[in-house]
């Protein structure tokens, strides 16, 4: 997530993405490291559109914050000048990091799948991002269906155009992931995530094909230990279930 970049994390809804931005808002704000990734320190200022401001608060205090981080919480509908008064509070704070939280309800875009009014409702935040250093980051929904990387995006292409960085999470039946896709630099592979329930926060575990691969071979030995005799390796991979290339290395 480049200085000066614009991103946008989205997946589909009750996945956790407001959880991972506020996980990211903190650890910038303290300077501490964000999903094993270094951060560079500084004020954040972060738009809850859609909560109510004292359960913001409150999950920023379950996440360990002291109170005193510079952290700038706007919660409410955006106002119709909403635009005009985040750059003048970024000139005012110079924030190291903007999170808006989610797009559509800033932008009030009538019809998101059109190409030109999502280009012209993201130029704004591109320029601000370009311009001041400070990156901007957009929380965003996926679309219905099961489509992969950019397309999966809610709306227009220009939103995955747009991006220097495209974080996507997804929740699969035994955890959640995230895998980016980057304008600069290499991207990430989906990769699992740990959550605290209690702390509400967020820790990057093994690739999503690591973890399906320990997941198969501890099946692999429960299987083996509740059985009398030995079984072949096709009566293995007839009676647990998972793609067969991951059983075969399992």
């Amino acid at each position: 997530m480049p200085t000066g970049g614009f991103s946008v994390l989205a997946s589909k809804p009750k996945v956790g993405k407001s959880t991972l931005a506020r996980n990211l808002a903190l650890c910038t704000a303290k300077g501490e490291f964000f999903l094993n990734k270094a951060v560079n320190k500084g004020a954040v200022i972060y738009y809850a559109l859609e909560e109510k401001k004292a359960e913001v608060k409150r999950h920023f205090r379950d996440m360990g914050a002291a109170g005193d981080e510079e952290i700038y919480i706007y919660a409410g509908s955006a106002p119709v000048d909403a635009l005009i008064q985040i750059k003048e509070v970024t000139e005012l704070l110079k924030p190291a990091l903007i999170i808006i939280d989610p797009l559509f309800r800033l932008t009030r875009v009538r019809d998101g799948n059109d190409y030109a009014a999502v280009t012209q409702a993201l130029e704004p935040l591109l320029r601000l991002a370009r311009d001041t250093g400070t990156h901007v980051l957009c929380v965003h929904h996926t679309g219905k269906g099961d489509r992969q990387g950019g397309d999966s995006v809610l709306g227009s292409t220009a939103i995955f155009s747009s991006v220097d960085t495209l974080m996507i999470m997804k929740r699969h039946e035994n955890y959640r992931t995230v895998h980016t896709i980057q304008r600069y630099g290499k991207d990430l592979e989906e990769t699992t995530l740990h959550f605290d329930k209690d702390a509400r926060t967020i820790s990057i575990g093994k690739s999503k094909q690591e973890e399906d691969l320990t997941t198969l071979s501890d099946a692999i030995m429960e299987f083996l230990s509740s059985q009398s005799e030995p079984f072949t390796e096709p009566v293995i991979m007839e009676d647990i279930e998972g793609r067969t290339g991951l059983k075969r290395k399992a």
